[in-house]
């Protein structure tokens, strides 16, 4: 990969990916928490592999504190430039979530609208099954809600030359602060080794979506 540099002059390709719904499906607003320990997350941190059904308050919590945008600024050409819990080259934001959700439904499929803090759902339930199996043969999925990390080359390639390695990067950043997330909201949380790529391609099929991450996240059972 090439060394990324910012573009003197950006350049407007966004909207060749526009997947937006017409139905917006809002999610809760978290109650104010007890504030956690960040080093104390950090020392009981691990990955943990049994996935329960989440409620979808807790999924909506979890989706608040790890990708809602809190702050926008307006740019020409866009995308604006954005704040997130999460750092993200140029403030593009180029990488999407896309979570397979059985506390929506068992063919649920929807990308996290970072401004309105919702779901809009996609229809992909021809292959949700392909994808599950699929998946499936890394690591049992259970009751478990599938992550999909989707980079948008038409977020960022306007801002930057040789912008690959920004999104893997960015991905990493991401996936490492759902792992934080998930462990303060008392979940389990498993990164998976592959990128998703091929199922990403099932589900967007005609877009240029790359896929650069997928996880699992569940709740966890009493003890």
């Amino acid at each position: 990969m090439g060394e990324p540099k910012p573009r003197e002059c950006p350049s407007n390709p966004i909207g060749v990916n526009n997947l937006d719904s017409k139905i917006l499906t809002l999610l809760d607003i978290p109650i104010e928490r007890k504030s956690a320990n960040v080093f104390e997350v950090l020392v009981t941190r691990q990955t943990r592999r049994e996935f329960c059904k989440l409620e979808v308050g807790v999924l909506a919590e979890f989706l608040w504190y790890t990708a809602k945008t809190a702050r926008i600024q307006r740019r020409i050409p866009p995308p604006d430039w954005e704040h997130r819990p999460f750092p993200s080259a140029g403030g593009c934001h180029a990488t999407q979530i896309l979570v397979i959700s059985p506390s929506h439904g068992a063919d649920y499929c929807g990308f996290y609208d970072h401004c309105a803090h919702g779901l809009r759902p996609i229809e992909v339930e021809d292959v949700l099954a392909t994808v599950r199996d699929q998946i499936s043969e890394v690591l049992p999925i259970q009751d478990g809600t599938l992550i999909f990390l989707a980079a948008d080359p038409s977020r960022i390639s306007g801002y930057y030359t040789n912008w690959e390695s920004l999104v893997w990067r960015d991905a990493g950043v991401l996936i490492g602060g759902f792992s934080v997330v998930a462990e303060a909201l008392d979940l389990n949380f498993c990164p998976l080794g592959v990128s998703g790529s091929e199922q990403i391609g099932l589900m967007l099929e005609g877009t240029t979506y790359l896929g650069v991450g997928v996880c699992i996240l569940g709740g966890r059972r009493s003890t």
